[in-house]
């Protein structure tokens, strides 16, 4: 098997479609003896913000000189993106190698009556993968939902979920409290639980189901980080922790939104360091922290891929996001004239997200995303009118490049060009920009 039959495998398990439920899952890692079990997890799950959270926690950790494992999607560009130690991907032969193993137990179940699908076979391959790296520790996000997601099949001693909002309302429920009692599926018992959800109706349901399952419930809020400088490239942030404060942390991520994400993820990591490391004081935990943060890395959320004129693509994808992503643009641009990339997929509250984003466009270019899910170009356009400005501008294009290439040859005075909707539309900005590339090698000298 070569990488691109492993893919074409994998890919083929997407006739099986979504299930949620945890039976195939379990049988699966059952065959595979259970490889979960032999490293400690960080579990998260959320609407938004997740990735962002799951990036900043692989970054501490790895300051703190521990192997991390780190399992995401969905992926930009390459399956091999969601399977990473410290900042880097699985490499093919790692690839090949574990899908070879995870292979022959599916071929089993298949015997049983059982069909895995895409992403629980993906996942299953995460856990073996770190099994024989021998991590220290593993962060691990959630596919969608939380109680019977695929991930929900571990111990993980602390539990984030980063905020809840009206996404996937189908599977999950229609109401913020239906979807926050599917998510909470992720809070085990005897652990460590933190959120950032805002909302009293949320909270309570966390705090009563933290209070059944014997777990401490840690609300974080923004007010625990303190932006003492803002700089194009930069912010300098103070960190009021339960366990201490932290002054004079440097981060790259200045995305408005962050703010949320931040506070959440040092929470979290603190905790989580109290049980790995039980023994390492304070101050050496915040100079891990100030290590770390200054090499938080992360596509697709506010990326700037062009400088002059500022292009920025966000994997926004559903009205809260994109509320948050238009929050940030005007924060970062303030009086500028906002031109529109916009690709959707049509499972996603595309309307709801139309109405947020349409009247924000002097311009909008809207296209199809690359995937069997995507939204027609035309129709989306539709939507879009509806909700533009009068006079607006607003086309359905079938690519998405012409349209940024005259943005930055024209290269107009206070304008800035959004590109948003999708990760599969970005992904393929990222790869025709050579705006990404997959690191193999991690280098542990970045974080010293």
């Amino acid at each position: 098997m070569n990488y691109i039959e492993a893919e074409s495998y994998l890919y083929d398990l997407c006739l099986f479609g979504t299930k949620l439920g945890l039976n195939n899952i379990r049988c699966l890692l059952e065959v595979l003896g259970n490889p979960q079990s032999a490293y400690p997890i960080i579990h998260v799950a959320g609407t938004n913000g997740k990735g962002s959270v799951c990036a900043l926690l692989q970054s501490l950790f790895t300051a703190s000189g521990l192997k991390t494992g780190l399992y995401t999607s969905p992926h930009l560009i390459s399956l091999r993106e969601r399977l990473k130690i410290g900042v880097s991907v699985i490499s093919t032969r790692d690839f090949i190698s574990v899908l070879q193993k995870v292979k022959k137990a599916v071929e089993k179940l298949n015997g049983e009556g059982l069909n895995p699908t895409f992403f629980e076979v993906v996942t299953a391959m995460a856990f073996v993968y770190f099994q024989r790296k021998k991590v220290d520790v593993v962060v691990l996000e959630t596919g969608l939902g939380g109680t019977f997601d695929a991930t929900n099949v571990v111990a993980s001693i602390v539990s984030i979920i980063t905020n809840v909002e009206l996404d996937h309302c189908k599977l999950l429920g229609d109401t913020f409290e239906k979807i926050a009692e599917d998510k909470a599926g992720i809070i085990k018992p005897r652990s460590v639980f933190l959120s950032a959800e805002p909302k009293p109706s949320v909270q309570s349901i966390f705090r009563r189901i933290c209070a059944e399952r014997n777990a401490e419930f840690i609300a974080v809020t923004p007010d625990s980080l303190t932006i003492r400088r803002r700089t194009p490239k930069y912010a300098d942030c103070d960190f009021v922790s339960q366990s201490g404060s932290i002054d004079g942390i440097r981060t790259n991520l200045i995305a408005s939104y962050q703010r949320q994400n931040i506070p959440l993820a040092l929470e979290a990591y603190v905790r989580a360091m109290a049980v790995l490391c039980p023994d390492l004081p304070f101050d050496r935990i915040a100079g891990h922290i100030k290590r770390g943060m200054r090499h938080v890395r992360l596509q697709g959320r506010f990326h700037r891929i062009n400088k002059f004129p500022p292009v920025i693509a966000d994997a926004a994808h559903n009205p809260a996001g994109i509320r948050e992503c238009i929050s940030a643009v005007h924060r970062e641009f303030p009086c500028y004239r906002i031109c529109l990339v916009f690709g959707i997929l049509a499972d996603k509250e595309y309307e709801k997200v139309a109405e947020i984003i349409a009247p924000e466009a002097e311009e909008i270019t809207c296209v199809k995303p690359l995937s069997k899910r995507a939204l027609p170009a035309e129709h989306l356009a539709e939507c879009c009118r509806k909700f533009a400005r009068c006079g607006v501008m607003v086309e359905a294009a079938r690519d998405w490049k012409p349209a940024v290439d005259a943005f930055i040859t024209d290269n107009l005075d206070k304008t800035v060009l959004l590109i948003c909707g999708s990760f599969y539309l970005l992904g393929d900005v990222l790869k025709r920009m050579g705006k990404t590339r997959l690191r193999v090698m991690d280098r542990e000298a970045d974080y010293r």
